[in-house]
């Protein structure tokens, strides 16, 4: 078979793919799960042995794992690999509607968490270890960066603790 038959092969297997499964991505239109179902067989083909059967039977076992796996990514929908009594797979999608921005945004789980304030009573030194470990600095770099041993920054976190 010629490259150029090839390919229209596939546009039609695609196509015919495409037509059964319409309802299981709502969020595409059929010209794009037909797009996609094309760009994936394609991709596939490599794997495709004539002598076991016909495209469209490579498609009908080959194709919805890929398929689905881009209608998610597309859509930001995250797939948990959890193994619960009545489902192998769940399906989460990130973006809902929000009525009130505000308290979403209070709630978002990406958003890094608020440095507390740090108390009155506690010395410059271990002010300036605190803030070095906040930015993400290990124990030595803070020590190198205040010019004191790892020992000495051990013992300002645990008068610190101490505090608490």
């Amino acid at each position: 078979m010629e490259p150029e038959e090839l390919n229209l092969e596939i546009y039609r297997v695609a196509s015919e793919w495409s037509q059964h499964r319409r309802r299981k991505f709502p969020k595409w239109e059929i010209g794009e799960i037909i797009n996609e179902a094309w760009l994936q067989l394609k991709n596939l083909m490599h794997r495709f042995d004539p002598s076991r059967g016909s495209i469209r039977t490579f498609a009908k076992s080959s194709l919805w794992d890929p398929m689905y796996r881009s209608y998610c990514k597309a859509h930001a929908i995250r797939i948990r690999k959890r193994k619960t009594q009545k489902h192998q797979r769940e399906y989460e999608d990130f973006f809902v509607f929000v009525e009130d921005l505000d308290q979403f945004v209070a709630k978002d789980p990406w958003r890094p968490p608020e440095i507390p304030e740090i108390p009155d009573i506690v010395s410059q030194k271990v002010r300036l270890t605190l803030n070095l470990l906040a930015r993400g600095l290990t124990q030595r770099q803070v020590a190198d960066a205040c010019d004191v041993t790892e020992s000495a920054v051990s013992l300002r976190l645990k008068t610190l603790r101490g505090l608490f």
